[in-house]
């Protein structure tokens, strides 16, 4: 009864109740049934079985049924009779069956008499009242139906939209122009060309990082204050960053220490320039481990992007996917090694060479602010105090100049020698190796499509087909 119940529930139903005349009708379970979802009896039509079965003078209760006057539903009843068991063994044909119930009903009282009810007499009548009602269902549907199918067509035909239609023949043109597309994706991404911004923020961030680290190296000087044995703490880059963990602390008095230790010959009053370049190098030799940190997560931004770009552009074809990416991942590498080089060789020019800057008039500002600042703030009695603060002004003023300097042009090598030259040759040396090279690659093998991807296609090809002949049919049907 559940699933009885389940169907007919259903507002678009028509239910069909088969009645016996064996029993009253308010006995029977279908009618409580019918009435529990159809209270109004708009979607019901009863059919009466059995009319043999009722008994002799008591045929009344029936006939007003039939008539409408009692139990009255909007779709009415019909009489059947059909053959009982005994015919059945017989194998008695539905034409038989259909003889037999006409001469019974045109032989029989009251049905024989009763005209008024005879276009509700009879199997065959109640197939063309069903059929009726079938068909009056069916063309109230249909507006729905073809609304439906038009919904189900355009999302087939948006999905379809949105699967490459399959390779042309000349399969080499076709991978040249699939090379093409993917290495201009990579070149506007790092060209940070139209609304391709994000690749670029994500690498000036690292650029950024680069330049705090760096930074975070420094060295932070401290001297005494006049007439006071406090110490004052003197940050060239405490504009730049607050971090000190990374940072090396030396005092006035240790400078002076390394001043006396390195004078060795020297005439009193002349600084040995030995004690400003030791400083320098010791703030330089962090840089190395900060540059190599900096390449790392730039080479894995762009990495990120090489991978999201083959998957955007090669990912129906599994064989090429995977190839692409290999020598791609190949090509970045070596980028990436080269970069290395130039930048070890930038670190050991500000490492170990002299000193050095053309830049005189901003080394001569800075060192000048920064003795001024310090000769305001601390005592300074005779000649040492004074050597020690001319170092410490040299070498702050000096280290704010390379820093700056180095940060500067480690971000532009890693920029031109990894993301912009890997950018630039992408193209050519897929085109080298999956076109030029035939000998030693198979582009049909290359351009084998997923499965997944070509047996959707046909299925969706399939589906709009089928919908479209629907549609077709509806309009036959006068729906558009």
């Amino acid at each position: 009864w559940n699933l009885v119940n389940d169907y007919i529930k259903k507002e678009g139903s028509i239910i069909v109740a088969t009645i016996s005349c064996k029993d009253e009708i308010d006995n029977q379970e279908i009618v409580s049934l019918a009435k529990m979802v159809d209270p109004s009896g708009l979607r019901t039509l009863g059919v009466l079985t059995k009319p043999d079965m009722i008994e002799q003078n008591t045929h009344e209760p029936w006939l007003k049924i039939m008539k409408g006057e009692a139990h009255k539903l909007s779709l009415g009843y019909y009489v059947i009779k059909n053959p009982n068991k005994k015919r059945l063994m017989e194998n008695i044909t539905f034409e038989e069956a259909r003889e037999e119930e006409i001469a019974f009903f045109e032989n029989e009282t009251p049905w024989r008499d009763n005209y008024e009810i005879n276009e509700r007499i009879g199997v065959k009548k109640l197939q063309s009242k069903l059929s009726d009602l079938l068909i009056k269902a069916i063309m109230n549907d249909l507006p729905i139906i073809n609304k439906e199918i038009q919904e189900k067509l355009s999302k087939v035909r948006e999905e379809l939209e949105n699967i490459p239609e399959p390779l042309g023949e000349n399969s080499k043109m076709e991978l040249y122009s699939m090379i093409k597309k993917f290495s201009e994706k990579i070149k506007d991404e790092v060209a940070c060309s139209s609304e391709s911004t994000e690749f670029f923020s994500y690498i000036v961030n690292e650029f950024k990082e680069f330049k705090r680290k760096l930074c975070s190296t420094r060295t932070i000087f401290h001297a005494c204050k006049k007439n006071s044995k406090e110490t004052v703490k003197f940050d060239m880059m405490e504009e730049l960053v607050n971090d000190q963990e990374q940072a090396t602390h030396i005092t006035e008095a240790q400078v002076t220490d390394q001043i006396n230790n390195a004078r060795g010959k020297l005439l009193p009053g002349i600084i040995p320039h030995s004690v400003v370049t030791k400083l320098i190098r010791n703030d330089q030799n962090k840089w190395k481990s900060a540059s190599q940190r900096c390449l790392d997560q730039v080479h894995g931004i762009t990495t990120d992007l090489l991978k999201r770009t083959v998957d955007e552009n090669f990912s129906r074809f599994p064989v090429l996917h995977v190839e692409t990416m290999i020598h791609a991942k190949k090509l970045l590498d070596n980028c990436k090694k080269e970069t290395t080089k130039y930048i070890e060789f930038m670190y050991e020019q500000e490492r170990d060479n002299y000193p050095f800057t053309l830049d005189e008039s901003t080394m001569l500002i800075r060192k000048a602010k920064c003795l001024l600042k310090l000769n305001e703030t601390v005592e300074h009695e005779g000649k040492e105090p004074k050597d020690s603060l001319e170092v410490m002004a040299s070498v702050m003023a000096y280290l704010k100049v390379s820093l700056s300097r180095y940060a500067d042009n480690v971000s532009m090598v890693i920029n031109r020698t990894l993301v912009e030259k890997f950018a630039n040759i992408i193209e050519e040396n897929l085109v080298e190796i999956f076109i030029s090279n035939g000998d030693n690659c198979d582009v049909s093998e290359l351009l084998l499509e997923d499965k997944t991807i070509h047996r959707r296609r046909e299925e969706l090809r399939i589906e709009e087909n089928n919908m479209k002949e629907m549609i077709d049919s509806l309009v036959r049907f006068g729906i558009k």
